[in-house]
């Protein structure tokens, strides 16, 4: 029969076979984690390398410099964008349809920006200005649309900088459609909330509306 003192040592010897396991799995759990995250880390800062250097290419563009440069480009930088949508993609995806939409290929600037906002950060200021500009676009085929678009940005952003321009883009959208009670009602429904130069224009609006919505 086993002494007391050879159970006792046997009992320490598998508790510390089982403790040595455990210490050992951890260890292994934390190295994969330090190298997710190291590697995640140099991934974020390789695609805002890339990403800064489309943008200077971007910029140039804008000062009518290398124009070629920048637009052979769109194609890689919309597949940067798309690959890297939950980091610096969506501001890759944003300079693509902002350069389509200034050259008037408005169908697609729809594409990109509707990918801005089906697969991106909603929250973010690329989508706020996906959201405007997807706005306009429709205006052109389809304002009811349009409008949808708008009225839905009204009521989830409002704190959003862009939250004034969606007013009073609506409010416009509904004088040209001629309906002037549902202008009427947006501009006085969000007044209170637009900046002291958004007010005035408003204003101005719901002055017109009276004068002509009778």
């Amino acid at each position: 029969m086993e002494s007391r003192l050879e159970k006792l040592v046997d009992f320490f010897l598998k508790r510390t076979r089982a403790i040595l396991l455990v210490l050992v799995i951890l260890g292994i759990c934390t190295v994969m984690l330090y190298s997710y995250f190291s590697y995640k880390e140099q991934l974020e800062m390789s695609v805002a390398e890339e990403l800064y250097r489309y943008e200077k290419k971007y910029y140039d563009f804008l000062d009518k410099k290398n124009e070629l440069d920048w637009l052979s480009s769109l194609d890689s930088v919309k597949a940067l964008g798309e690959k890297y949508l939950n980091t610096n993609g969506q501001k890759a995806l944003y300079l693509v349809a902002i350069t389509y939409y200034e050259q008037k290929e408005y169908q697609k600037a729809e594409e990109v920006f509707d990918t801005i906002l089906k697969r991106g950060d909603k929250k973010s200021i690329y989508s706020d200005f996906s959201t405007i500009f997807l706005a306009k676009i429709k205006e052109e085929k389809n304002q009811a649309e349009a409008i949808k678009i708008l009225e839905q940005f009204i009521k989830d952003r409002k704190k959003s900088f862009l939250y004034s321009k969606a007013v009073l883009t609506l409010g416009q959208d509904y004088v040209l459609m001629k309906d002037f009670k549902k202008a009427q009602e947006v501009l006085l429904s969000n007044i209170e909330q637009l900046g002291a130069d958004e007010q005035r224009e408003a204003r101005g609006m719901l002055a017109y509306i009276s004068i002509n919505g009778q």
